[in-house]
């Protein structure tokens, strides 16, 4: 199979449009926040606390994992 880069990204931006993202960040990239992750699970006093999602984010749980 043959295909250009803009092609796959084309194809990609598709995908997002549907709820799709694909990438090679692991499971704790604070950037999934809002989009993977509720930002709100890991706020303390009205901030972002990245201990708090290095430490938690995935502790063997799915819940943290936005779903419809």
């Amino acid at each position: 199979m043959n295909f250009t880069r803009q092609e796959l990204a084309d194809h990609a931006a598709s995908l997002t449009v549907q709820g799709v993202y694909i990438g090679t960040s692991s499971w704790k990239y604070s950037g999934w926040c809002g989009t993977i992750y509720d930002r709100a699970r890991y706020e303390y006093r009205g901030k972002f606390a990245e201990t708090r999602f290095k430490r938690d984010c995935g502790a063997g749980s799915s819940s943290a994992i936005e779903s419809d």
